[in-house]
């Protein structure tokens, strides 16, 4: 009785994330967390993912450091993995075209009443030099621009579209911005 006594009193002390509304603030007017500190980068990181319900021992989300110098929020693979599987989401890719040298992909993502989301992801069919793709490059590109529809689908179906637009810019793991991790 004393184990289950523990286990129960273990589990209904959770500890939630809190964030203050003068944190929230400054990443809201200044469209990044590039003006936080680590210490509070890691509890909007920690918040966002309570927020969301996604393990935040997974890693869901990286930072983006933008062409502008702001630093945000991005929501990875693992993210809309874990929003598909706790939402009941299924996704899938419905058309594709290719206009002036663009793949542009559209996904569905359609939830458990019906409803479906659509949204589209695109990736560019010449190289730097403004040559065709071909072969394994070409094919990659047909995958990236699968893979933007699929995300930009669950992220819109899941009510994240705007918040969690950043696609563009130099990709890092969260572990470069976050204090060490015995900072709470």
């Amino acid at each position: 009785m004393s184990e289950e006594l523990a286990i129960t009193t273990a589990t209904s002390n959770a500890i939630v994330p809190t964030i203050n509304n003068e944190i929230l603030g400054r990443v809201f007017t200044s469209n990044g967390v590039h003006g936080l500190t680590a210490i509070e980068r890691r509890m909007y990181y920690r918040w966002q993912c309570h927020r969301l319900g996604l393990d935040p021992y997974s890693f869901p989300f990286d930072y983006i450091e933008t062409k502008d110098n702001r630093l945000v929020l991005f929501p990875n693979q693992r993210a809309t993995d874990q929003l598909r599987k706790n939402r009941d989401l299924s996704v899938k890719v419905v058309d594709r075209q290719i206009v002036d040298g663009i793949v542009i992909a559209t996904a569905a993502c359609i939830e458990l009443d019906g409803r479906e989301t659509q949204a589209d992801g695109t990736a560019e069919l010449v190289d730097k030099y403004d040559k065709p793709l071909k072969g394994q490059l070409k094919a990659q590109a047909f995958e990236k621009a699968d893979t933007r529809a699929r995300r930009r689908a669950t992220l819109a179906a899941c009510g994240l579209s705007s918040e969690f637009q950043e696609e563009s810019g130099r990709i890092m793991s969260a572990a470069i911005y976050d204090p060490p991790a015995d900072v709470e």
